[in-house]
């Protein structure tokens, strides 16, 4: 059989698995221990936390790692919704998303009272200037997908983060399906939030980052101050 399914997940490289298994019979430690152990996992984690920084041309800082896209994408969205709920209840999100997307908004708008505009595709693709036409004053997040999944059609990204540049709402990427195949600057593209999942690039399952230019996000996983106290969980 030949695997052609890498939209839905890739297989882990070789050198991957052997760092995987070396790095769990010698670096078993926990973090957030003192002793010897903690302390090499420590500094692990923040040495892959500096790489994926330098790939992205930004700062470890900004850097919180989760169990994939579907997590970094809710915490964004309910942890930073939910937060700036009394600055606006008005979301912009395009009808090419993920469930991982849809559903989080969904739950905002039937718990929250929040709503949404869903921005429809023109000749197959999503056009900048129909974001624009939906912004409100009370918008406070516009959330987008980098590349389709099924399509491969990369969005305007850049185009929508400069119109944003003059209204208050924060931009959200599913970078998901782009993260590892082609470069993403986060910074440039006037992003303020963006997913990515390690097994849609030959990495490991249930491992992902969330790109925060600014933490500004309510925790949504509580019982520990990992990740700069913005997730825990060890």
């Amino acid at each position: 059989m030949i695997y052609f399914d890498n939209a839905a997940t890739t297989p882990l490289l070789p050198e991957v698995i052997d760092k995987m298994s070396e790095t769990m019979k010698t670096t078993f430690g926990n973090p957030s221990s003192l002793h010897a152990h903690g302390r090499m996992a420590s500094k692990l984690l923040r040495e892959s936390r500096e790489q994926i920084a330098q790939s992205l041309h930004t700062l470890p800082n900004r850097i919180f790692f989760t169990s994939g896209g579907s997590e970094s994408n809710n915490t964004v969205i309910k942890g930073y919704c939910l937060k700036h709920q009394t600055d606006g209840k008005h979301i912009i999100t395009t009808a090419l998303e993920h469930h991982a997307v849809l559903e989080p908004i969904e739950y905002l708008v039937e718990c929250f009272g929040f709503e949404v505009t869903i921005v429809q595709p023109r000749d197959g693709r999503i056009q900048a200037s129909d974001i624009k036409a939906a912004l409100r004053p009370d918008t406070i997040l516009v959330s987008t997908m980098f590349a389709n999944n099924e399509t491969g059609d990369l969005l305007p990204i850049k185009e929508i983060g400069e119109l944003l540049k003059d209204h208050p709402a924060a931009f959200h990427v599913d970078a998901v399906q782009a993260i590892g195949k082609i470069p993403v600057y986060p910074q440039e593209l006037g992003i303020d939030f963006l997913s990515a999942s390690a097994h849609k690039f030959h990495g490991p399952k249930g491992v992902g980052f969330l790109y925060a230019a600014v933490p500004d996000f309510d925790n949504l996983i509580h019982g520990g101050d990992q990740e700069s106290k913005m997730r825990a969980s060890t």
